[in-house]
């Protein structure tokens, strides 16, 4: 005669273990059951659970500690995913875990508007400003987007791009505009009237080599004037001789391709580090910082490749 074995009663913890089980199987397992009889459990105790969802939901990736701290320095879902190597889907549920919303003020461009506007200018594309600013194309847009600039636009009107350079010059700049950045964005918008001017007047580009006489006399010829409308005492004469020099300068430096603007807003950066003396010429003092020309003729020569 067999032996009849009565079922095994449910656990009185079973409701418990099934919240974190991510499968019958799994529950069974912890309590050294089958399938089955873990089955007949919950139908007894009246638990109802949706297995396909549990399962899929176990298989998440968690959210990483450092999340929060991170969000500020990404722009988009897409970058934040590629940092942490996964799907924009796992990254919205992430910002829904924590209450965050990327479109919200949770991020500060590394370039601001000054920048992003020089940028475009001398590299007439969007490919030339992402090299000129060495940055990926989605993160210049980002940058772009959030200083309120739509590139597709400016680059199309590229007029556009030196009005608002003026604007921005001619304004008193904020505390995230540096001064230097104004600077070189005012000079800009001169090197850039004064590039075309010389286009209109047919004048070429030329090695240094080949227009050094004719540098050379316009430079002294300028200079010789400006001697005379010193001594002359003259303010009008004053004015327009140093007007004309730095205009020639501009004039040289398009001629020659180099890019003055870009030069001044590094010069002023540097000069910025030396220390006053008393006696009207500022001494380079411990914490200056010397011009780094190279690297302004480095990004200046990627951006003329691109052209």
């Amino acid at each position: 005669m067999t032996k009849y074995n009565a079922p095994l009663p449910a656990p009185d913890d079973l409701a418990e273990q099934a919240k974190t089980a991510s499968s019958k199987v799994g529950l069974g397992a912890h309590y050294g059951v089958s399938e089955k009889t873990v089955t007949r459990w919950l139908s007894e105790v009246g638990l109802v659970v949706d297995w396909k969802e549990r399962s899929r939901l176990s298989k998440i990736i968690p959210r990483p500690d450092d999340f929060e701290s991170r969000v500020p320095e990404h722009s988009t879902i897409r970058s934040l995913g590629r940092h942490y190597d996964v799907s924009d889907k796992t990254i919205n549920r992430w910002l829904q875990e924590t209450g965050l919303d990327i479109e919200k003020g949770l991020w500060t461009p590394k370039f601001d508007r000054g920048t992003i506007l020089t940028a475009l200018r001398f590299g007439k594309t969007q490919q030339g400003a992402c090299r000129f600013l060495r940055c990926s194309t989605p993160y210049f847009l980002d940058c772009a987007r959030y200083h309120g600039l739509d590139v597709e636009d400016l680059l199309s009107r590229h007029e556009e791009i030196t009005y608002l350079l003026t604007v921005d010059a001619a304004s008193v700049p904020d505390e995230s505009l540096s001064p230097h950045t104004v600077l070189r964005g005012a000079a800009g918008v001169v090197q850039s009237a004064i590039n075309d001017w010389s286009r209109a007047m047919q004048i070429p580009v030329s090695e240094a080599g080949q227009c050094l006489p004719f540098d050379q006399g316009l430079l002294e010829e300028e200079i010789g004037e400006l001697w005379e409308a010193i001594q002359s005492e003259s303010r009008v004469d004053q004015l327009d001789a140093l007007a004309d020099i730095v205009y020639t300068c501009f004039n040289i430096a398009y001629r020659r391709n180099l890019p003055l603007s870009l030069a001044l807003g590094e010069v002023h950066r540097s000069n910025s580090t030396k220390s006053p003396n008393g006696e009207g010429k500022p001494t380079k003092g411990e914490g200056y910082d010397p011009p780094d020309l190279v690297e302004v003729l480095r990004h200046w020569d990627a951006v003329q490749g691109e052209k």
